[in-house]
């Protein structure tokens, strides 16, 4: 770090480095809270949502015999999806507004009797495993600006404040020094101009 110069002008420079920090530390703060919040928030959905995706996936599964008996891209059209971009804590982040994947038409008497039952469970597992997609990109960019933040209020309360504080103290100690010898500079003049006059 470079050596700072011991005088007012950085003396003023150094308080008002402090002032700037002391104010910004208490949003940095608010902000760290409230995206804590949101992650836990976002978390607890998360693992809620994994929680039922495993559940579908296990039922796919259970039904992969009859997945393998017909070819599911013709029965399920292009899926339809609309989401928005929000504002949360600051972090833009995509909300999913709508997801569905249209049944393409296709005549009940050439097809097993099971297959209706068998698109619900692929298109309600697809449908939840893109809210779970979107849930975790959320998530995810949550937890970078919380890092981001975390690490700045650091910043701020361990390094920057202390630091600027520190100069501070030495510029005025140096400074209430030279002042201290002046005046003691002052005196023996003063002293040496009145033995002089005598």
């Amino acid at each position: 770090m470079s050596k700072i110069s011991l005088n007012k002008t950085e003396l003023k420079k150094q308080q008002e480095k402090l002032d700037t920090y002391r104010k910004c530390l208490p949003l940095l703060e608010l902000k760290k809270k409230q995206l804590q919040s949101t992650e836990r928030s976002l978390q607890k959905d998360f693992i809620k949502k994994s929680a039922e995706l495993r559940k579908k996936l296990e039922r796919l599964e259970s039904t992969s015999s009859l997945i393998s008996q017909i070819e599911i891209d013709n029965f399920l059209g292009i899926p339809e999806v609309k989401s928005e971009t929000v504002n949360n804590c600051g972090v833009k982040t995509k909300k999913l507004l709508k997801f569905n994947i249209p049944v393409k038409p296709y005549n009940l008497k050439d097809t097993p009797f099971w297959l209706e039952s068998l698109l619900d469970y692929v298109i309600d597992y697809l449908e939840h495993n893109f809210e779970h997609s979107f849930l975790k990109e959320e998530l995810t960019l949550i937890t970078s600006e919380l890092t981001k933040v975390s690490q700045r209020v650091n910043l701020y309360s361990k390094i920057l404040i202390p630091k600027a504080e520190q100069n501070i103290k030495e510029i005025k100690i140096y400074l209430d020094d030279q002042q201290t010898a002046a005046v003691v500079r002052g005196k023996k003049c003063k002293n040496l101009v009145e033995r002089r006059k005598k």
